[in-house]
């Protein structure tokens, strides 16, 4: 009767602990599409994802871009379209004129003509040294504002009225900036390969965190107006705080590690995409983070463990993709079957 009580004391124990934590998990069963070069994909190591105003979906791969349209897959490769420059694409986006694009490296930046069904070059705002760095993103603000990162040129606005980026920050010393945000209050959030700092439109830092984070920050995610995930692939999260005159950051202790995208789905949930522990969704509630395991229910014999990036579509679509097995799509996450550890009683 001891050892009984003795060990419901030590499960209650360890619940608390987790609870408190902030690490309880459990699993999300769901079904999932999946397409790879047996499909027609281009390659199976895919890069970035996005959707055009056609609905089409355009991947961006090792070794060229496909593009998706429900049914079937269309290649392109630099031998056909000198405009591409090379065939490992890193990075696609839509600009605020509506031109998909696609970047990565020695600053290849082309867009897709639809007029003449053909790539374009967009570099020119750059000076020729710029070929020295790779592009490592582009995402638009919570104020429209389109903003283009880089390693080595540092960071650039999108002119609407002139169709092209201008550089902004551009005080800033250390021109390897992986990811941008631009706060509420306009400030820019600088996460690099020694953690994050905020600067203001000139580049004048405001706020260094880079000491106490001392790992690579390469997503930043708004969860809502007052709180921002800060990501590494090579490490921890982070959530820092925009309350009051000063913004505070927090290690978020977690049940994986390495986390290579995050993006928001259409239930307001956060999907995480780490680089070997595969998908998770995550919850913040009253101060805690909740976090569940996604797994294809219909593809055991397959793997979804190396994410490299999450897109959510105009029909509420998240599409997933990885670094050595194409990508995967999902039709909605409320589909998904969720089997919570807290609700079962079983820790994780």
């Amino acid at each position: 009767m001891i050892r009984l009580l003795q060990y419901k004391y030590n499960i209650l124990a360890l619940l608390l602990c987790l609870l408190n934590s902030g690490t309880i998990h459990g699993e999300i069963q769901s079904y999932f599409f999946h397409y790879t070069t047996k499909e027609g994909l281009a390659s199976n190591n895919v890069h970035d994802i996005v959707e055009d105003q056609h609905g089409f979906i355009w991947l961006a791969t090792h070794y060229g871009i496909s593009r998706f349209d429900g049914c079937s897959f269309r290649n392109y490769e630099q031998s056909n379209f000198p405009d591409m420059k090379r065939n490992d694409t890193y990075h696609a986006f839509k600009l605020p004129n509506g031109d998909i694009t696609f970047g990565g490296s020695n600053f290849t930046i082309y867009s897709y003509d639809y007029k003449d069904h053909n790539f374009h070059d967009i570099s020119g705002f750059v000076p020729d040294e710029a070929h020295n760095s790779d592009i490592t993103g582009c995402s638009i603000q919570p104020d429209g504002d389109c903003l283009l990162t880089s390693t080595g040129m540092g960071v650039f606005s999108y002119d609407k009225d002139a169709n092209t980026f201008r550089q902004i920050c551009a005080k800033i010393k250390d021109k390897k900036v992986l990811e941008v945000f631009k706060d509420f209050k306009g400030r820019y959030w600088l996460g690099g390969y020694g953690g994050v700092y905020v600067t203001d439109i000139e580049g004048n830092i405001q706020f260094d965190f880079r000491p106490r984070i001392n790992e690579l920050i390469n997503n930043i995610l708004q969860i809502d107006p007052r709180h921002l995930l800060l990501c590494s692939n090579v490490g921890s999260l982070w959530m820092a705080d925009l309350n009051g005159d000063i913004p505070s950051i927090e290690k978020i202790p977690t049940p994986f590690r390495s986390v290579a995208s995050i993006c928001k789905s259409s239930d307001n949930t956060i999907l995480l995409g780490t680089s070997g522990d595969g998908l998770w969704q995550t919850t913040y509630s009253d101060g805690k983070f909740t976090f569940d395991r996604i797994v294809p229910i219909n593809k055991a014999d397959a793997t979804m463990s190396k994410v490299s990036a999450i897109y959510v579509d105009s029909k509420k679509r998240a599409w997933i993709s990885t670094n050595d097995n194409g990508v995967w799509c999902i039709n909605s996450m409320s589909d998904a079957k969720s089997f919570s550890s807290v609700e079962l009683g079983i820790p994780k």
